[in-house]
């Protein structure tokens, strides 16, 4: 049986959505209103939700995810609380709609978040460059070609927590969702949560550079 408080940010994202119809940026279209209660006014993120920021996203990346949620690719694992209540919000989208937020959401600018509170980036350096760089690219800003996407913009908790279900088998399992997969493979080099740590650590001063 669930818990009344596993779902109680997305009972509250739904209220607000509902109530004050206004949060959404005038730049964005209004089919992202539901998503401005978590993800914020101009899609920068909110730290208390645990809500990544998404500004900026490749528009190929953000439709491919979203669609991930819409057909239970990612976000049905018990343990994945957030990706549930993704799951929620994107089963309604029609595929107009997910082109249409997917594309207003690549042209903002991209969030810079800040420097990790966590980890060594030196030590990770040499698993990103060992590991991570041939898809995502040196810089961390990706690879359209590998389906890799920028890696700039998104904060240490989202990060560590996302190699962390792809290392623990919530995400990057479902038979369709070839590029989690890939993921999922790659995140088990990084053996224990320090490695995790560095990792993150380094990705986040690509940001700073």
């Amino acid at each position: 049986m669930q818990t009344p408080s596993r779902y109680l940010n997305f009972f509250i994202a739904a209220f607000v959505s509902v109530y004050f119809p206004s949060v959404a940026a005038t730049n964005l279209p209004e089919a992202y209103q539901p998503c401005a209660t978590c993800h914020g006014e101009n899609a920068e993120g909110n730290s208390t939700l645990s809500s990544p920021a998404i500004a900026g996203m490749e528009a190929w990346y953000i439709t491919r995810q979203l669609n991930n949620f819409k057909k239970d690719r990612r976000g049905t694992k018990p343990a994945d609380t957030y990706g549930a209540q993704m799951i929620a919000v994107s089963k309604p989208l029609s595929d107009k709609t997910i082109e249409e937020l997917a594309s207003a959401l690549s042209h903002l600018e991209k969030i810079k978040p800040k420097q990790a509170k966590a980890g060594d980036p030196e030590a990770g350096k040499k698993y990103y460059f060992s590991n991570c760089a041939s898809c995502h690219a040196v810089n961390g800003r990706g690879n359209a070609s590998l389906k890799a996407p920028s890696l700039l913009g998104l904060d240490e908790a989202y990060l560590t927590r996302q190699l962390m279900h792809f290392r623990k088998g919530l995400r990057g399992t479902h038979r369709h969702d070839v590029a989690g997969r890939r993921m999922a493979i790659m995140a088990q080099i990084l053996t224990d949560d320090n490695a995790v740590e560095d990792t993150v650590a380094f990705i986040l001063s690509l940001n700073h550079r």
